[in-house]
């Protein structure tokens, strides 16, 4: 079972291309009013300790409304659909839910919605892909042993990953011949032409 080198860079540079990106520090994020920390305390990278109170969005009832909103700017149009939000208190002031917009351009557009009802330090909220310039949170609801002044450390918006390369035909080539990174498996080179490279798994016909 032998594979050609080029075949295992080829998956190796797939994987990568797989990884997450936070474009959210890429953006200028704004808020209907941000308190003890500044607005860019959302996508500082500095994500601080949950139960440490990093800044709050003001808000005088348990469910905001329109009124009060978290937003991120992007000077080009991105492509997400993924936001990781790192919850300061995970039992009071907490992110409930709230309804995700993005800008088409000239107004402001329902995407999704989200509900979040357990308090833990660090959720996802996971939607369909959106393309767009700016999104924001709206109809904030906020949980917990105080129902406002909804509270964050850092706001990760992850950008969507298109879809990967074709893979090119293989004689032979089945699944379970995968040699994925970081898997349990030995590659052995078994060379024996200058102009081939072949690496094998002993034990293997």
């Amino acid at each position: 079972m032998k594979k050609n080198l080029l075949l295992f860079f080829f998956f190796l540079c797939f994987a990568m291309a797989k990884s997450q990106t936070n474009i959210a520090p890429l953006a200028t994020p704004t808020a209907s009013t941000c308190n003890t920390g500044a607005c860019t305390t959302l996508n500082d990278l500095s994500l601080g300790t949950c139960g440490t109170q990093q800044m709050w969005i003001t808000s005088a009832a348990s469910n905001p409304g329109s009124a009060v909103f978290i937003a991120f700017t992007w000077s080009s149009v991105k492509s997400f659909n993924k936001m990781t939000i790192h919850v300061a208190q995970d039992n009071t002031r907490f992110l409930g839910g709230g309804t995700i917009q993005i800008f088409n351009g000239s107004a402001w557009v329902n995407h999704s919605t989200f509900t979040q009802s357990t308090g833990v330090c660090i959720y996802d909220i996971n939607f369909p892909i959106a393309t767009a310039s700016a999104v924001r949170i709206i109809d904030i609801v906020v949980i917990g042993a105080q129902s406002s002044n909804v509270n964050f450390r850092e706001i990760e918006i992850i950008e969507a990953q298109a879809a990967g390369p074709p893979q090119p035909p293989i004689a032979n080539f089945y699944a379970p011949d995968t040699v994925w990174i970081n898997s349990p498996a030995t590659l052995i080179n078994t060379s024996s032409f200058q102009s081939r490279v072949f690496w094998d798994f002993p034990g293997e016909n």
